[in-house]
């Protein structure tokens, strides 16, 4: 199969191709970050790169495309960025440019990635211009993170997969976690603080000593307690309250908690994100995390391409 693969990253869609069993002719690639590119070409040398998006025109790939992939910008969709424009955003826009190559080489398979957590209007417009309906899976059934992804696509067939069971206990190079899965990584997770994690449910933290937690809600807030061999931590949050002010109002525990956790490593995140280990060492750690944090869960995009029919 001839593959276009759009804001490719560090090309977890071509592993997720390999462990489906599907061979691959010619990998055509656009990505833009140069760490991304590095690791992506580290991997596979014969990845044929071809820069940005928008200057792509089908008159430079001679091969008939078989496959159109990508994952393009979340950043101006999601409801996390509370200023965020949507598909008129200057990075979310890119999804234009992958609207516009489906119909100059119209392949005869598809597959566009994005967040779940965007607003309804964004989704139908995606939907309207791709003609498909989203199938909406998360990455929880296949690894230990939960990540719910939307996938549009025209390959018929999928189903959900099986749930593998895999805890995040399972996949930790030491220590100790209150949750059964990771939280969604992010492409800032090397940028984490505690309290994402405490106040937002978000940039894992692992403990470095046993713990039970425990949560229940009084007067309008919510309790958080943390139970170590040594210490009962609480960590109390009002939806409502200002967020200085929370820090302010815990930050006794939030000092204990800074004490008894660590980020993931490097390789604990490539197993969240089903990646080969050291598949991404061939840059800095910062980079790293940058780049797994925005790549696919390649199990999950395996399971999709594994309903690919090859007599293409």
């Amino acid at each position: 199969m001839n593959i276009l693969s759009l804001f490719d990253g560090i090309s977890c869609g071509r592993i997720a191709l390999e462990r489906a069993g599907i061979s691959i002719e010619n990998y055509y690639a656009s990505e833009i970050d140069k760490h991304s590119k590095k690791i992506a070409l580290a991997n596979f040398p014969n990845t044929i790169q071809l820069g940005d998006v928008r200057t792509i025109t089908a008159e430079m790939i001679p091969d008939k495309i078989d496959l159109l992939v990508g994952g393009s910008p979340c950043t101006d969709l999601s409801v996390l960025n509370k200023n965020g424009k949507g598909l008129e955003g200057k990075k979310s826009g890119l999804f234009y440019e992958f609207v516009r190559l489906k119909e100059e080489l119209k392949p005869k398979y598809f597959l566009l990635e994005n967040v779940y957590s965007m607003k309804r209007e964004f989704r139908d417009k995606i939907t309207e211009l791709l003609g498909v309906e989203p199938i909406l899976l998360n990455s929880k059934l296949v690894s230990a993170q939960s990540r719910s992804r939307l996938y549009w696509t025209n390959i018929t067939g999928i189903t959900t997969p099986q749930d593998k069971g895999i805890l995040l206990k399972n996949i930790i190079e030491g220590g100790y976690t209150e949750k059964e899965k990771s939280s969604c990584l992010t492409a800032s997770y090397n940028s984490s603080a505690v309290m994402n994690y405490f106040f937002r449910s978000e940039r894992q933290k692992i403990f470095t000593c046993p713990v039970t937690a425990v949560t229940h809600t009084a007067s309008g807030f919510t309790i958080n307690t943390y139970y170590t061999p040594s210490d009962k931590i609480e960590v109390i949050f009002n939806k409502k309250e200002k967020y200085i002010y929370q820090k302010e109002r815990n930050k006794g525990s939030l000092e204990k908690l800074k004490k008894i956790t660590r980020k993931l490593t490097v390789k604990e995140c490539e197993r969240l994100q089903t990646l080969p280990e050291r598949y991404c060492y061939h840059v800095s750690d910062n980079q790293q995390y940058k780049a797994i944090g925005n790549g696919f869960t390649v199990d999950m995009i395996a399971h999709i391409f594994s309903f690919i029919s090859t007599e293409v």
